[in-house]
Formats: structure tokens, sequence, C-alpha cells
């Protein structure tokens, strides 16, 4: 699904995969949450109340996200920091979403802590032979990766989806 401002300008995106549930009821799962700007609260409401009215059109209960929001920042020390998202949590509370607790053994489909590696720092010479071994053959095989900035995430996704439709 994507999201439009007024200008034709694609501001938001997002999977949703939809279950049914019983005989009419349906709930919808969008893995790995939104694309969309968490920090800019207009455009998040409105985002939030296109995917309800479309979850209502569609006969959808609910919709489970589970956005990567990192909160806290690990050191090799295992001390933690607090970052600067942490109060997003809340903004998506405030705005109408539910905060599920957080699990603590293995109770929940999803793992409660993500490694996330800064790639700017990180030397693929540190990775295992395995894994170095699994990157070259994918690349032989077409893998290509491309960086692209943040303004221009939601626009490229969507010129790659309209490409590959075509093809």
């Amino acid at each position: 699904i994507g999201y439009k401002n007024r200008h034709g300008e694609l501001k938001g995106a997002t999977l949703l995969l939809i279950k049914k549930i019983k005989y009419i009821c349906k709930y919808a799962y969008a893995p790995k949450g939104f694309l969309v700007d968490y920090n800019d609260d207009k455009l998040l409401n409105d985002f939030t109340e296109k995917i309800k009215k479309y979850a209502k059109e569609q006969r959808i209960i609910f919709i489970k996200l589970c956005p990567e929001i990192p909160t806290y920042k690990y050191n090799k020390d295992y001390k933690k920091k607090k970052l600067s998202n942490y109060d997003l949590i809340e903004k998506l509370e405030s705005i109408g979403y539910v905060h599920l607790k957080n699990n603590l053994y293995f109770e929940a489909m999803q793992p409660r802590f993500n490694a996330i590696l800064d790639l700017k720092n990180y030397d693929v010479k540190n990775f295992s032979k395995t894994n170095r071994n699994k990157i070259s053959n994918s690349i032989r095989k077409g893998l290509e990766i491309e960086v692209i900035n943040n303004e221009n995430a939601i626009k490229d996704l969507y010129q790659f989806i309209e490409y590959k439709k075509k093809r």
C-alpha cells in the first residue's frame, strides 16, 4: 500500500499480509512496520488514519506491526545508552497504537533484541570465511547493492517495484 500526499508525492508505504480469522474477520501484519518518516508527526498521523480506513474497508480488525526502533545502543562492555528515538514508542501509543510487552524469553515470534551493524564503520574482512563466500557467490549471481539516501528511499523503492511489474 502506498500513501501519496496531495501533490502526488509518495510519502509512505507498507506491506500488509492479511489472514482470515473465522468467517468474515481478518487481521493484517506489516513486517518491520511501515516505510514512513516516524519523526514527521503529521505524516505519521495521516498515514495511520489512511491505514485504519483501508483496514475498516477490508474488514481487518487489527494490524500488527513491529518496526525496527533502536532504543538502546550497547558498547563492547555491554553498557547500554538510551537513544533519542526512545520516545517514539510513546508517540505511537499517543495516536492509538498498543505496545505489547517486551518478551523476556521465547514467548513471542519476534526476537527481543536485533543486532544492527554500522556498515559505514564495519569491514567485511571481519566476517567469517563462510559468510564472505556467501557474499561473493551472491554478487557473482547478480546481487547488486546500492546505497541510497533516506530522502529518496520510498521513491526509489516504488520505481523498483514498478520496474519489476513490467518485466
